[in-house]
């Protein structure tokens, strides 16, 4: 198969060169290279098929993964109870595919758009005079930047759903298997650029709202803090927090509770 990224690079290299030896003396001339720019770049490096198909295989491995509570992650959860909610899982997991699938297409295209974009404004830069002093190799670094990236945008854009994916698993498991709370839970590692306010988070617990326990008065209703009143673990960009979802009274921190729930605790 011939390296069809070099295919990309050749017909750049010809556009800049025509545009130095012409300089710029008509649009017909740019729109012309525009044009063969384009058409290099869709039918260049891994096709927007493949990619979408390895994203989806990506997505279903952590599908695999997620729809299997650890205990450390759900905090007294029966693992058979997972297994009689495959149903709503299965949404969860075509919907975050879908968004996945939609945003690999849109950077793309974006990319191909900013990349032909910056190549009109290098070329339409150019005076009428040919100019051979033009730092060819530079203006070819900086024009192709865009779709250079793609790939790379591409396996950003994996990592990131897949954060997404788990933490929508693991709340729709928790959701449907009762969780009375939830404990924020924060990265702890030297490469990772973590937000601020979510390392203040580490360690808190946060009750559901509506959920068994408060029905019952079991827990407090006031004075405490939700889990539906801050941002959810990997809504923003990037990030890796989780929940470790809680199932059971004793696990909840004491301040939490009603005096009803801690008699109900001492039985």
């Amino acid at each position: 198969m011939p390296n069809r990224p070099n295919e990309f690079e050749a017909v750049l290299s010809a556009a800049l060169k025509d545009m130095a030896d012409h300089g710029y003396d008509s649009p017909a001339r740019v729109r012309l290279w525009l044009g063969k720019l384009r058409t290099a770049m869709v039918n260049a490096g891994v096709s927007e098929a493949v990619a979408q198909r390895r994203f989806r295989a990506a997505m279903g491995k952590i599908y695999d993964k997620a729809r299997k509570p650890t205990p450390a992650r759900h905090v007294g959860l029966e693992p058979r109870s997972v297994g009689n909610i495959e149903y709503h899982l299965r949404p969860v997991f075509e919907a975050r595919v879908s968004a996945g699938l939609n945003l690999i297409k849109l950077k793309r295209t974006d990319a191909i758009d900013a990349t032909v974009k910056r190549f009109e404004g290098w070329a339409t830069s150019l005076p009428v005079i040919p100019n051979y002093h033009n730092d060819l190799a530079k203006a070819r670094k900086s024009i192709s930047k865009p779709f250079r990236q793609m790939s790379y945008e591409d396996r950003r854009l994996t990592i990131d759903q897949s954060h997404k994916l788990l933490s929508a698993i693991s709340q729709t498991i928790a959701d449907q298997n009762g969780a009375v709370a939830g404990k924020w839970r924060h990265v702890h590692e030297t490469a990772y650029d973590g937000r601020p306010a979510h390392e203040a988070r580490d360690g808190k617990v946060y009750l559901v709202r509506g959920s068994w326990a408060a029905e019952r008065g079991l827990v407090k209703r006031r004075g405490v803090d939700f889990t539906d009143e801050i941002t959810q673990p990997a809504e923003e960009p990037f990030c890796r927090c989780w929940w470790v979802w809680l199932y059971n009274l004793d696990d909840l921190p004491p301040e939490l509770l009603t005096a009803k729930g801690r008699k109900a605790n001492a039985i």
